[in-house]
């Protein structure tokens, strides 16, 4: 509008305004794009650092917002941590980094605009959930020594045991159970 508070005399007071709509404004999409650990199959036990990309798959720039990384499946409520991003350009990604110890039966999520300060052309796709990948031992193989062993004499036992999983294995037992009245023997 011209002239809005009229204060001007003008020829024609009636051409000082015009309307218009938009039809759609020009919003972010962020998503979690990709997430990788390192190590790349953490077991139990490990300090595992997480890298989180996070993409702006919208046509509109993004204000500031946090990504959140949390052990259960809210992780707007609480998060173990958050990290800040200021903005994400139309197209563009940002890597994240979370380092925390892997406790075994737990999944971990994160959450791009987690305190949901954005406005979105879909509010339904920023969390991404991802497993620990569990170990699978096998025993293959068993051999003593010696070969004929008398009784009373000392035998050594080899055991091969092999990771069929994609998950590393945390230290673990082999037990040896001879039938004897003690119970198995563990070595």
């Amino acid at each position: 509008m011209a002239d809005s508070d009229d204060q001007l005399p003008e020829a024609n007071e009636n051409n000082n305004s015009d309307e218009g709509t938009i039809s759609s404004f020009a919003l972010p999409d962020l998503v979690v794009y990709t997430v990788t650990s390192d190590p790349q199959y953490p077991a139990a036990g490990d300090s595992v650092t997480w890298t989180v990309t996070v993409k702006n798959s919208g046509s509109g720039s993004s204000g500031p917002f946090n990504v959140a990384f949390d052990d259960d499946d809210q992780p707007s409520l609480l998060p173990t941590e958050t990290e800040s991003v200021t903005s994400l350009a139309a197209g563009s990604t940002k890597e994240l980094t979370f380092t925390h110890t892997a406790v075994a039966g737990d999944q971990y999520w994160f959450l791009v605009d987690s305190d949901e300060e954005v406005s979105e052309t879909n509010e339904n796709n920023n969390s991404h959930a991802v497993e620990l990948s569990p170990a699978d031992l096998e025993i293959t193989g068993v051999s003593y020594s010696p070969e004929s062993p008398s009784v009373g004499d000392d035998v050594t036992w080899t055991v091969i045991v092999k990771n069929n999983g994609p998950g590393n294995a945390t230290a673990f037992n082999v037990a040896f159970d001879d039938d004897g009245p003690t119970g198995p023997a563990t070595h």
